[in-house]
């Protein structure tokens, strides 16, 4: 039997990380869970790891200085070159961590809230640049319709500039996707694609792209 590979996934607790371990866990990989304040060196949290996800479940309030964990954990996987895959808040998450800023409130993309507890996005335009990595593995590039459900964001000037943006929301310019040059495969999207009835189904070859990268680790 073949040896599955092992994914980290940072989200705040058990439940917030269902989704993505369910999407992972399907696809025929391991997952291990990070949470904040897990015991033990974050220098050796990733060992027997062969790749990080940064979900969208880290929280909606971002603030850097509760995120030190967080950050050098991605830090660490960096110097590893392992893949990694930054959704939303790990989107915001992979900018800092190569020294770039956020937008604390921006309009018009965070959703609400309906009766029954459950988190409604909105729904906008985006453009995907086609020579981008994430064009690549999705298929094409393009105009796309994507969910949203976030506060905070960036656009040009608070990108670093160690990372290429991939995709742009077309009514505002907010960045909804991002990528490393330098890396093998370091890739961010802004939208949810776990919420897979909200994305085109391309979007799913995301994970298997990334699983299949984290195989390639083993």
């Amino acid at each position: 039997m073949l040896k599955a590979p092992q994914i980290m996934i940072v989200a705040k607790d058990q439940t917030a990380a269902r989704p993505f371990r369910d999407m992972i866990e399907a696809i025929g990989a391991k997952t291990k869970l990070f949470t904040r304040g897990v015991p033990g060196r974050v220098s050796e949290l990733l060992n027997g790891s062969n790749a990080l996800m940064l979900t969208c479940s880290i929280g909606q309030e971002f603030e850097e200085a509760d995120c030190r964990e967080e950050i050098a954990l991605l830090r660490d996987a960096l110097n590893q070159n392992l893949p990694i895959l930054a959704i939303c808040t790990g989107m915001h998450l992979l900018n800092v961590a190569f020294g770039g800023s956020l937008i604390q409130n921006i309009p018009g993309h965070s959703g609400s809230i309906a009766f029954d507890g459950t988190v409604e996005p909105i729904f906008h335009t985006t453009y995907l640049s086609p020579g981008s990595k994430l064009a690549a593995i999705l298929g094409s590039g393009g105009f796309v319709r994507l969910n949203s459900i976030h506060k905070h964001g960036l656009r040009e000037p608070q990108k670093s500039p160690e990372l290429m943006a991939t995709a742009y929301s077309v009514d505002d310019g907010i960045i909804e996707g991002l990528e490393s040059p330098a890396h093998d495969w370091v890739i961010g999207v802004q939208c949810h694609p776990e919420r897979k009835r909200e994305v085109p189904g391309s979007f799913r070859r995301l994970f298997q792209a990334f699983v299949e990268r984290a195989e390639s680790r083993l």
